[in-house]
């Protein structure tokens, strides 16, 4: 007789129902772990969403698109795996979520064993090499330290794949005490709540508007804090490293004492002093009349032009001239601005590669013409421009001359 029962309370829901009771119970427990990434980045020392930004890499996207793919892919599987998970359930009696420890238990084993078949799978072999490809420059060429979020989790990989399996367990877990409370009040005859499409829908929207709202106090709430905040905690940062230390002194340094400290501070450091330092901009005006010695307008020839990108979230922007006076050539920056830095120096390279290339000069501003003098330099050889900062081993913007 109870076996009759078990079978008319397992075929009392439909399939349909199940799959919407799933569907909204894998949302629900993607909200929470959407909750314990963020944490997790905060705790990591990288920006809120860096984890979910990891994800659109792969496939070619940047910035705050890479994150919002990642948002988007991890709640549509969320919704996908619960989905599964529910409607699975009504298969067979024994597989029927009839109170919310069994829910709990077959959550928690769902959860693994989708850790174990997609998560390490998608992460060691997807996701890892692209991180570390992220990490060097768009030629593939020099590795630097400008790309800090990717080092930050390429360095915590081990400890992310392990935390990630809590996560994977906790969502499971979530999302199958959910599945079986709302199962148990169909069976009870309580009010539907998961009769129509509607309800679906309005779970959805909800949250995605909870998540909303969360990003946006993670990724803009912080931005607002105080300048003074701020580097009242670069400071204290700072202090760790060297005793006494502060932005404005590290700052008064000399290049290579710089260098020295550069080499053994972490990472979440340098990221808040290449931070402090985009906010000291300065300017130049320079006209082109002062490259000739006739003081003559008509005696300078353009010889090659090129525009200036940004590398790895940096802004370079503006035209890189080749000019020459018949005696003598120069490099000229136009409608130039770049963000700020420290030991910014222009380079004329070889596809790039600063340390075989030729140090034109320090960069005098990070706004505005400038001119610099590279007579004898043949720009049909060291045809690519680099600002590169010496101290922090960057490349933060290039510009490439097509030959003559």
């Amino acid at each position: 007789m109870s076996s009759e029962i078990d079978a008319k309370q397992l075929t009392s829901i439909s399939q349909r129902k199940r799959t919407i009771i799933g569907a909204v119970s894998g949302l629900v427990g993607g909200f929470a772990v959407f909750l314990i990434i963020f944490t997790i980045d905060a705790a990591l020392g990288i920006v809120p969403g860096t984890f979910y930004k990891m994800v659109g890499i792969p496939i070619g996207l940047e910035g705050v698109v890479a994150t919002v793919f990642g948002l988007f892919a991890h709640m549509l599987t969320a919704g996908l795996i619960g989905l599964v998970f529910c409607y699975s359930s009504g298969l067979h009696k024994k597989l029927d979520l009839q109170s919310s420890m069994k829910g709990a238990l077959a959550g928690g084993v769902t959860g693994v064993a989708v850790y174990v078949l997609f998560f390490i799978p998608i992460t060691l072999f997807v996701m890892a090499p692209s991180l570390e490809a992220s990490m060097a420059d768009e030629a593939g060429i020099i590795a630097t330290t400008i790309n800090i979020d990717s080092i930050k989790l390429v360095e915590n990989m081990e400890l992310i794949i392990i935390g990630s399996l809590e996560i994977h367990v906790v969502f499971g877990i979530i999302m199958g005490v959910f599945c079986a409370m709302a199962l148990n009040r169909e069976r009870e005859g309580s009010p539907n709540l998961f009769n129509t499409k509607q309800t679906l829908k309005k779970v959805s929207i909800g949250i995605i508007i909870a998540t909303g709202i969360v990003g946006v106090f993670f990724a803009l709430v912080p931005n607002q804090t105080s300048s003074v905040t701020v580097q009242s905690n670069l400071n204290q940062q700072l202090g760790k490293v060297v005793d006494g230390l502060t932005y404005t002194k590290f700052a008064a340094l000399t290049e290579q004492e710089r260098a020295a400290i550069l080499k053994i501070m972490p990472t979440t450091t340098i990221n808040l002093v290449l931070n402090e330092a985009k906010k000291y901009d300065s300017t130049i005006s320079e006209g082109m009349q002062s490259l000739s010695s006739q003081n003559s307008f008509e005696q300078v020839r353009q010889v090659q032009v090129a525009d200036f990108q940004g590398l790895k979230g940096m802004t370079v922007t503006g035209g890189a001239i080749v000019l020459s006076t018949g005696e003598k050539s120069f490099l000229r920056f136009e409608s130039f601005d770049m963000t700020n830095g420290l030991d910014l120096y222009v380079y004329l390279t070889k596809s790039g590669d600063v340390h075989n290339g030729i140090e034109v000069g320090k960069l005098k501003a990070n706004h505005g013409d400038q001119n610099y003098e590279i007579t004898g330099i043949n720009t049909n050889v060291y045809d690519v421009v680099a600002i590169y900062s010496k101290s922090f081993d960057m490349i933060y913007g290039i510009a490439h001359f097509s030959p003559k």
